[in-house]
């Protein structure tokens, strides 16, 4: 029916889209890291300086160093976190898009089958190298989920670092590290590619 090869040509616009935001999230992704690794030893030399007494022997004549030498640290923290951020509204555009992408195809969908120009069976209808509309749908809605919780878990790591907290901040930064992609993005590394490759829109 003519409402299915609509459809279908709708998502695979969207999800060659999806791809290039994919693509541009793993660089943010890998760029943030590294300099949450740079943001963690600076957290590291804070906790260091903090513990330092500069009232004793042989440190006693530098005892304004302390001071100087923390706000420099403080200093290169606020950078590197306006960094961290710069990445996370990345992320957040990206996650705005994907569900815009999600909300129009759902929209198509809903207008053929709300004209008669698409059945239930053709929705069902799939094969190895062309998912059926449904499986597409379902794994754009779990794409949009995926990523939407994915800002929001970054923004709530980032909300808890602090260098008046350098422990328990490093400890944030190890978990920012962790939120790989990869489980994330299983769908478009099994099954996308194949259908981008091979279906033609008809």
């Amino acid at each position: 029916m003519e409402g299915l090869s609509l459809c279908y040509k709708k998502l695979r616009k969207v999800y060659t889209v999806l791809q290039e935001l994919k693509t541009k999230v793993e660089k943010v992704h890998t760029d943030s890291c590294v300099q949450a690794n740079s943001l963690a030893n600076l957290l590291e030399q804070l906790a260091a300086c903090d513990k330092v007494s500069f009232h004793k022997e042989p440190l006693v004549e530098m005892i304004d160093l302390k001071p100087k030498l923390r706000y420099k640290l403080v200093k290169a923290v606020e950078s590197l976190l306006i960094k961290l951020r710069n990445d996370l509204s990345t992320l957040k555009d990206v996650s705005r898009k994907i569900s815009e992408c999600r909300k129009t195809s759902f929209d198509v969908y809903t207008q053929h089958a709300t004209q008669g120009t698409l059945s239930l069976e053709d929705t069902l209808q799939g094969s190895p190298t062309c998912p059926s509309l449904t499986e597409l749908l379902e794994w754009l809605s779990e794409i949009d989920s995926s990523y939407a919780q994915l800002y929001e878990e970054k923004l709530e790591i980032i909300e808890s670092i602090s260098y008046e907290e350098p422990t328990k901040s490093q400890e944030a930064l190890r978990r920012w590290k962790s939120l790989a992609l990869l489980s994330r993005n299983k769908i478009f590394a099994d099954q996308i590619p194949i259908f981008l490759a091979t279906h033609d829109g008809s």
